[in-house]
C-alpha cells in the first residue's frame, strides 16, 4: 500500500484473493521486472518477488468469471470507492476481493459490494467493467469531479 500511495504512476494494484495478496505490475513491452522495481519492492520490505508465468496471471485474473459463472455474480456486482475516508477504511478491514489501485493523490478501491456493503462506493462505467475488473485497469474510473449539489425540503 505504502508503494501505491509513493508512486502513483506506477501501473500497479494489489489484489487480496482468498488468503493470498497479489500485487500485478502491468509492464507491458519489458520483458523482465526492472532492476529499480526490484529495489523499490525491497526498500519496502517486499523481497520474496516471483514472476507468475502468464498461465498463473490469466487464472488469477479470471477469478471474476469463475464467480460469475458459479456464483452467479454479474462483473456488475464490483464497486468503486474513490472517497479517501471510504478507501482508508477498506484497506483498513481488508476485505475478500479487494484491489487497490494506484492512482495520483489516492489509491482507488474496486471491491465486489456484497463483501463490503454500506461504504459509499459508485459504479463502474457501464461497458467498462470487463477492463476494470478482468484486466485491472483502472483508467477508466476516475473520481467523480465537478460540483455536488444537494436540494433539500424542510417539511418543518
Amino acid at each position: 500500500i505504502a508503494i501505491l500511495r509513493e508512486r502513483p504512476a506506477l501501473p500497479m494494484s494489489l489484489a487480496r484473493w482468498g488468503d493470498v495478496d497479489v500485487l500485478f505490475l502491468r509492464l507491458r513491452g519489458v520483458p523482465a521486472l526492472p532492476e529499480q522495481v526490484r529495489s523499490l519492492f525491497a526498500d519496502n520490505g517486499i523481497v520474496d518477488v516471483r514472476e507468475l508465468s502468464p498461465f498463473m496471471i490469466r487464472a488469477i485474473m479470471s477469478l471474476p468469471m469463475l464467480e460469475q459463472r458459479e456464483a452467479g455474480l454479474s462483473l456488475d456486482a464490483y464497486k468503486v470507492a474513490t472517497d479517501q475516508t471510504t478507501v482508508e477504511r477498506l484497506i483498513e478491514i481488508w476485505p475478500e476481493r479487494i484491489t487497490v489501485f494506484a492512482h495520483s493523490g489516492n489509491p482507488l478501491v474496486m471491491v465486489r459490494y456484497d463483501l463490503a456493503p454500506g461504504f459509499e462506493t459508485h459504479p463502474i462505467p457501464r461497458g467498462l467493467e470487463p477492463r476494470v475488473v478482468l484486466e485491472l485497469d483502472p483508467r477508466h474510473i476516475e473520481p467523480p469531479t465537478g460540483d455536488i449539489r444537494v436540494a433539500a425540503k424542510s417539511n418543518a
